[in-house]
């Protein structure tokens, strides 16, 4: 999608000024794969003089990759990986990490070749693999794994009338959520559902691989995922085998926000103008004062990437630059004011402040990019 500017100049500066206290006051809280976040963020925001990024870069890598049983989009060796390959082909030539992708592409391939049972989503299961190979497979005509990855996510699709549900096994889930749903599930959102499936197919058909198979499995995803927000008359983050839905949300991990950015990718990949419209009017009647009794972001975690008001601004400013519709550039506004710079200001509030998904540092990368004319790297990372 393309990218353009939500905030003026005058007050990008201030957010620079709003993040920048914040990096130095979190900077040595911050481990693991955040590590490697952080310093795209200070790459991004051009906040590398004062700090050493590779040093980040490298710690944060080695301990991702010390947890070889672990696979997702923020966590465990691929997106050590991931990340790496984001960052070279950002220009960043801070670290000699050639050798080690390799390594990790025959990892990837061989992880989403092999026969243990995987999820489908971007945030534990296919597609995080899946968008890192697709990272690497740009500008590259070796995707010889992709025939393999569209293995693992037909073994979930299930035809039903409206279309393809993605299933999520019980075992899949929490303990405590896989009692709730010993049958399993059907989920719909970019961190753990189908619309983190859904981008991922785009990824195969936007570059003509296998683009037959993913589009055939695209559309019927997709035309699964309107019909169950036009019945329930918004986004369930699940729906149960007896088609009973899951409370409505908001975010980007499980809501409206996040849905909508697939489905307008997923217009614009299979030529299909009225799901980018279906796409942009959702996240309107969402985003514009909540409507319709939608989840508030919680207050303990309000500033996060994952279900908070992070994940909303940058999901309204992704669909701002794909359509140019004022309404978003203004919902986008509204939500750094009131529910996304108050977390940058005075002391930090909850836990895990320098988390990407659940802390403050994915607020950090949201919040430096509002006044940017270019797309923010690391959100290659989201696949939308």
């Amino acid at each position: 999608m393309e990218w353009s500017p939500i905030v003026d100049p005058a007050v990008a500066r201030h957010h620079r000024e709003l993040v920048t206290q914040w990096v130095d006051a979190n900077i040595a809280g911050v481990d693991g794969l955040d590590a490697v976040h952080l310093a795209m963020l200070l790459l991004y925001a051009d906040l590398d003089g004062d700090h050493d990024v590779a040093a980040l870069v490298s710690r944060g890598v080695g301990e991702a990759l010390s947890e070889p049983g672990r696979f997702g989009a923020f966590v465990g060796p691929f997106a050590a990986a991931w990340a790496l390959a984001v960052l070279q082909t950002s220009a960043w030539s801070g670290i000699e990490a050639d050798d080690l992708l390799v390594e990790l592409d025959d990892a990837a391939q061989a992880c989403v070749r092999g026969a243990r049972a995987m999820s489908y989503g971007l945030r534990a299961g296919a597609a995080a693999p899946g968008g890192y190979l697709l990272e690497r497979a740009e500008g590259s005509r070796d995707a010889r794994w992709a025939p393999a990855l569209l293995d693992r996510l037909e073994v979930c699709a299930v035809p039903r009338p409206e279309g393809i549900a993605l299933y999520t096994d019980p075992h899949w889930l929490s303990p405590l959520v896989g009692i709730e749903h010993p049958r399993g599930r059907y989920d719909l959102g970019m961190a753990d559902g189908a619309a983190g499936a859904v981008a991922l197919l785009c990824g195969l058909v936007e570059r003509g691989i296998e683009r037959s198979r993913a589009s055939e499995l695209l559309e019927g995803v997709c035309s699964w995922l309107v019909a169950q927000v036009e019945r329930h008359g918004g986004v369930p983050a699940w729906v149960s085998l007896d088609d009973r839905p899951g409370p409505i949300g908001l975010g980007w991990c499980s809501g409206a926000v996040g849905v909508a950015m697939s489905m307008h990718r997923a217009g614009r990949a299979l030529a299909r103008p009225e799901w980018c419209d279906w796409a942009i009017d959702q996240a309107e009647r969402w985003t514009l004062g909540s409507a319709l009794g939608a989840r508030e972001p919680e207050a303990s975690a309000a500033g996060c990437l994952c279900h908070g008001s992070a994940g909303v601004v940058y999901g309204l400013a992704r669909l701002h630059g794909a359509s140019g519709r004022r309404s978003l550039r203004a919902a986008a506004q509204a939500w750094i004011d009131a529910r996304l710079v108050p977390h940058f200001v005075g002391e930090p509030r909850g836990a895990r402040a320098g988390a990407t998904l659940l802390g403050r540092l994915g607020g950090a990368l949201v919040l430096s990019s509002m006044g940017s004319e270019r797309p923010p790297s690391w959100s290659r990372l989201l696949l939308c």
